[in-house]
């Protein structure tokens, strides 16, 4: 009895250790996922994984009871070349000093292996709940991700100012602090982490109105924002500030954006795509029944793709494949003449549809890219077929090129021909109508919010600009 307590003695004391150190990397990255194994101290098992949701990011930690560094240097060597992982001491270093050489060789060795050796403190100095910058929290995580070297509190508490303090300054057009961080970066993340805080200083100067040539540092990376970035940016406080994120936006597809792992609605989140809806495609739309208190007229992230709630409906837009999406889409068959009406009142041109009874299926196509939806014949074939005829599949003309939207009723799911991809303005405005009875100024209120005059304008441009350069060519031939 009394080796049974003993026993579940020591288990509660190394669960309670394990919970105590996941709490503290939870409050330096709030998305982190900690997950505890059967382990403890163990030379080569590690006693936590930390994962992060969306993403394939995972990094191993090794908890040890001995803070030496000479012991912390043979744990790196027996580890491995390029292990990634993290040694996290319980206690704190016997060496006060980090120019003393045993901790100086322990920080070459560290970095050198790509293992980042940080303590309970080093954590609560990179927890962002504490700091007013609204950029925090994107260098906490990527040390986590990606942090390399010896990182105690101190070192931390100099990181974290020094790039919070960059990015509020290329945010404002300053060079102010940019060198140092891109250097702190540099010796303290591997490259994918320090390539992508620099990405992102430069994507923020850009967002200011500077061009990218003025940039104060020269760095490897291209200007852009990383989908680890951009969670921040969609989940930080509301900032109203249009030509920011029309800036911002301007190299974001909607795969960066699914690839943030953010879920809901977040307010920034409005603000993006109201500044770049226009500009960005999707392979499939599918349109399912609104979840419970969703807001109209609001754009979320979840169920499998970008979505947009319209009416008593949402409509989710992705680039992946339909069977990636994680929700049915609502069942939308009707009779010729409802399809017809609502092609008619959303100005739809259908090009074919596909009729269907208990044991009969009509194709019905117009001739060459002829427009079927005012076609009087198409009652008569429904009426041929009987009363339980309905329309399972439509086929619509997008732009002026005549490309082909199929709508699949069943699903209320639109896609085009093999990877093709479409604006949401002209997917939405082409298979939305058709699934859901849309009121006028619901019709209105979905061209508004996925920008359908900003994408008409901007096709008209193109137009003209092609017609001049035809007529430029003629004169010259």
């Amino acid at each position: 009895m009394h080796t049974d307590v003993a026993v579940d003695s020591q288990s509660s004391s190394v669960n309670s250790i394990k919970d105590g150190v996941a709490d503290h990397f939870r409050a330096a990255d709030a998305k982190v996922e900690v997950h505890s194994t059967e382990y403890f101290n163990n030379t080569y098992s590690p006693d936590l994984v930390l994962t992060w949701p969306g993403t394939k990011e995972k990094r191993l930690v090794y908890l040890r009871a001995n803070s030496n560094p000479q012991y912390l240097q043979e744990d790196i060597v027996l580890l491995g070349e390029d292990h990634h992982s993290i040694l996290m001491p319980l206690a704190a270093s016997a060496v006060a000093r980090e120019e003393t050489k045993v901790e100086l060789d322990l920080q070459t060795l560290s970095s050198k292996h790509k293992v980042l050796v940080a303590n309970s403190d080093s954590l609560q100095a990179l927890a962002p709940g504490a700091k007013k910058s609204p950029y925090a929290g994107l260098i906490s995580r990527a040390v986590l991700q990606g942090g390399k070297g010896v990182i105690r509190k101190p070192r931390a508490q100099t990181i974290t100012e020094t790039v919070t303090d960059a990015f509020a300054s290329a945010s404002h057009s300053s060079p102010e602090h940019i060198e140092e961080a891109v250097q702190a970066a540099a010796l303290a993340l591997d490259t994918p982490r320090s390539n992508a805080i620099n990405s992102f200083m430069q994507a923020l100067w850009i967002a200011s109105g500077e061009p990218a040539s003025t940039f104060p540092v020269t760095v490897a990376s291209v200007p852009s924002i990383d989908s680890s970035s951009l969670s921040f940016l969609l989940e930080m406080d509301d900032l109203d500030d249009d030509d920011f994120w029309s800036r911002l936006g301007a190299d974001i597809e909607i795969e960066s954006i699914l690839a943030s792992g953010v879920v809901g609605s977040p307010a920034n989140l409005q603000r993006l795509m109201k500044a770049n809806a226009s500009r960005l495609r999707a392979r499939v739309c599918r349109v399912v029944e609104a979840a419970s208190g969703a807001v109209e007229k609001s754009w979320f992230l979840g169920a499998g793709g970008l979505g947009l709630n319209i009416a008593d409906f949402s409509a989710i837009f992705t680039n992946s494949r339909i069977a990636d999406l994680e929700i049915e889409g609502a069942d939308s068959r009707q009779t010729v003449d409802s399809v017809s009406e609502r092609a008619i009142g959303a100005d739809i041109r259908i090009l074919a549809l596909s009729m269907a009874a208990k044991e009969s299926r009509v194709d019905y196509a117009g001739l060459g890219e002829a427009n079927i939806s005012k076609d009087t014949q198409l009652s008569n074939v429904a009426t041929a077929l009987g009363s339980t005829a309905e329309v399972v599949s439509v086929t619509t003309a997008v732009g002026a090129a005549n490309r082909r939207l199929i709508c699949d009723l069943p699903s209320s799911t639109g896609r085009g021909a093999s990877n093709s991809k479409y604006y949401l303005s002209e997917m939405a405005l082409n298979a939305v109508p058709l699934f859901i009875p849309l009121q006028d100024t619901d019709l209105a209120d979905l061209k508004a919010v996925v920008g359908y005059e900003e994408h008409r304008a901007a096709s008209d441009e193109v137009a003209e600009s092609d017609a001049e350069a035809r007529i430029v060519t003629q004169s010259t031939d």
